[in-house]
């Protein structure tokens, strides 16, 4: 009887990939402040680069003045937040429904999101 190390037996286990937890520069993130509470509705402007204090940071608006920039053909007004104090998240929930507006505000109809 020939028995396995833990190592052998772990290398046949699927790799399990994290997700990245620094954003592409238009994905959406939620912040966590100071007290530990998390404000949703931002989005990420830049890519990442260290502060002076050795923190990777990114550059964030809020989403509001994310799309009024866009609307404007301007550069979004943002503030720098630690990378350490965020995270990704998905504009819609797979499992929400949709209230139905299309990108250029016409009535479409609800309608359900799977894998957005």
């Amino acid at each position: 009887m020939v028995r396995l190390g833990d190592s052998a037996r772990r290398s046949r286990l699927p790799l399990l990939k994290r997700t990245s937890r620094i954003p592409d520069p238009g994905q959406h993130v939620d912040l966590r402040t100071e007290n530990g509470a998390w404000r949703q509705g931002f989005r990420a402007l830049s890519e990442p680069w260290t502060a002076d204090t050795g923190e990777v940071m990114i550059w964030v608006a809020t989403e509001d003045e994310y799309r009024a920039a866009g609307r404007e053909g301007r550069s979004a007004v943002g503030v720098p937040w630690a990378t350490e104090r965020l995270r990704l998240t998905s504009p819609h929930p797979p499992w929400s429904m949709s209230r139905g507006q299309a990108y250029d505000g016409q009535r479409v109809g609800p309608r359900f999101n799977i894998g957005r």
